[in-house]
């Protein structure tokens, strides 16, 4: 292997020979490059440069570089951290590896195929099947992914020797793939429950402030019980004082009342202003922020929407996390999907910083819908979450600068 400047190279060089520009121009010809094998097998080039002082610079392309930044999804963060109790985390790893690392992804694999992401592997083991067998698979994938209402999916009934972390991967896809096809949809139904939920409010200010009405000519009657004040003037000390006291009662009592329905008629109004806003599908705007070293965040928001600011508030975005439920509604907050979420919510306000951001997770089945807010916990993401993923990250990146094989990379990855 060719090392930087070599020292016999070097003095070589430092000859007094007449012939040594010519020497070097026919040697940079001839050999303008060489290759050899690096970490994994990738192949890294060296290349020789010629100079009008007789000298050899070699260039060798970069390896991976310590302080890579390697990127994650938000959708695989509850994965990644070890806290996603329907995926494992050494699948999730190996999904990092393949898109940070690509070349040595395929070295690896094709050595080990262990290391396959749970997609590749299933593709590799379909597509060794017979073409019959391809087929029918396929067809029980489409017939499930269109059907009306969800559906079983085992393809070993139509491949038998199908591995069974294949068969589960196919039906997972499955299932992914009809929430996609149902996103928009399924966004529909929850834009036309927040429209409802607007009027219901609507309704209720407007009892709230017959209420009012009513309370204020009530006050009335009981201070025209009193008797006009000029009646009061006339009465003894005692017995003014009395009723005074009575009538600054139930002003203040009414005042209270008052002052109560008007705040809550405000918090309603401005309820149905939000509800009522159109939810607007994501814009396909990928978000991306590094929010911790080394790591960089990326994710797409289904929908959002925009509330401007009521002069006591400031402008709020509300950005919504939908999942199309396929048997029904869980109408609960789950860890992972609250994981996911706060992803979500870290990478707008990084982009927005001037918004009050919100994050909502809306569930849709068949024409039901339920959503809840989801409150932004920074420190237990941080801690719980980030700073996992960070660790493993630097792991992750040490591995691929040495020379390690791909019985170490399957060993941590089965450490998690």
């Amino acid at each position: 292997m060719l090392r930087e400047k070599p020292d016999y190279f070097e003095a070589f060089m430092k000859m007094n020979m007449g012939n040594a520009h010519w020497l070097l121009a026919l040697l940079a010809f001839l050999v303008s490059a060489r290759t050899f094998t690096g970490p994994f097998g990738v192949p890294r080039t060296v290349m020789l440069h010629g100079r009008s002082d007789a000298r050899v610079r070699c260039r060798q392309s970069p390896p991976q570089s310590s302080d890579k930044l390697i990127s994650i999804q938000c959708s695989s963060l509850a994965a990644l951290a070890s806290k996603h109790p329907f995926q494992k985390p050494a699948a999730a790893w190996s999904e990092v590896i393949k898109n940070n690392f690509k070349a040595e992804y395929a070295q690896i694999t094709s050595r080990d195929g262990r290391l396959l992401t749970p997609k590749d592997s299933a593709l590799k083991e379909v597509r060794a099947l017979p073409v019959e067998k391809r087929q029918a698979i396929y067809q029980m994938k489409e017939q499930a992914i269109r059907a009306k209402n969800s559906v079983s999916v085992d393809i070993r009934k139509v491949a038998p020797g199908v591995s069974k972390a294949t068969a589960e991967h196919i039906a997972g896809a499955v299932k992914m793939m009809r929430g996609t096809i149902a996103e928009k949809s399924g966004l529909e139904i929850a834009a036309k429950v927040e429209q409802k939920q607007a009027k219901k409010t609507m309704t209720k200010v407007g009892s709230l402030e017959l209420q009012l009405q009513k309370e204020a000519a009530m006050m009335k009657m009981q201070k025209d019980a009193l008797g006009p004040m000029e009646d009061l003037l006339n009465k003894s000390p005692e017995e003014r004082n009395v009723l005074m006291e009575a009538l600054a009662q139930i002003e203040v009592q009414y005042q209270q009342k008052k002052s109560a329905m008007e705040s809550e008629v405000k918090l309603l109004k401005r309820s149905a202003v939000v509800h009522a806003a159109p939810l607007r599908e994501g814009n396909n705007k990928i978000y991306k922020a590094i929010l911790v070293p080394g790591l960089k965040l990326t994710g797409m928001i289904d929908a959002q929407r925009n509330i401007d600011g009521d002069g006591t508030s400031s402008q709020e975005m509300h950005i919504f996390e939908h999942k199309s439920r396929q048997t029904r509604l869980f109408k609960s907050l789950r860890d992972y999907e609250k994981i996911q979420c706060l992803g979500y919510m870290s990478l707008v306000k990084h982009d927005s910083i001037d918004a009050t951001v919100r994050c909502f997770l809306v569930e849709t089945f068949k024409e039901d819908s339920w959503r809840c807010e989801v409150e932004d916990e920074p420190d237990m993401f941080q801690e719980a979450i980030l700073q996992v993923i960070q660790r493993r990250a630097g792991e992750l990146r040490d591995l691929m600068q040495k020379d390690a094989g791909e019985k170490e990379v399957h060993s941590w990855l089965e450490c998690m």
